[in-house]
This record gives structure tokens, C-alpha cells and sequence, in this order.
């Protein structure tokens, strides 16, 4: 998990209105399992994991990316809450 989730998990303050997270893969069966479809602007957003690095520690059950990925994805959000939220995170986290 990574993103809004994650640094709610890390802070309890911003979830955001997406949803973020690592996979290594994504089948068609559990797609519609989920019954979930593809949405470029949805609110799912399913990343590929491109190693086990991004995933940096478990929470709540959780497995959660990297401070780092986390910070990024803030970041890459237009919400300027998430900006605010990533600062935060880098001073508890990455600092």
C-alpha cells in the first residue's frame, strides 16, 4: 500500500481519494473477482511491484511501501493536502 492509505496508516490524519497499491500480479480471474473495471481516472490504482523493495514494513496487516514511494506518490497527487500530508511524513520519517 502506498500513497493517501499508507500515510494514514503512518499518521492517521490524510486518506485521500485514491487508492494506491504495489502488486506483483493482477489476473484477469481476480479482476472479476473484484468486479472492477479498468478507469484510468478511478479511484483503484494498482501499481506493479518492480522488486521487494517498495515494501518497506506491515501495518494493520498492511504491507507498506517505502517512506520514500509513499512521499511520491503524495506528491504526484493534485490535491494540495496530499503536498501537505508528504512534507509531514518527510519530517517524521525521512528526515
Amino acid at each position: 500500500m502506498t500513497g493517501g492509505p499508507a500515510a494514514f496508516i503512518l499518521q492517521k490524519f490524510y486518506r485521500g481519494l485514491e487508492f494506491p497499491s504495489s502488486v506483483d500480479a493482477f489476473p484477469e480471474q481476480l479482476r472479476r473477482q473484484l468486479r472492477i473495471l479498468p478507469d484510468k481516472t478511478g479511484p483503484l490504482i494498482f501499481l506493479r511491484s518492480f522488486c521487494t523493495t517498495p515494501f518497506w514494513r506491515d501495518a494493520n496487516s498492511f504491507p507498506l511501501a517505502h517512506p520514500w514511494l509513499i512521499y511520491s506518490e503524495l506528491m504526484n497527487s493534485a490535491d494540495p493536502r496530499a503536498h501537505e500530508v508528504a512534507e509531514e511524513l518527510k519530517r517524521e520519517f525521512l528526515a
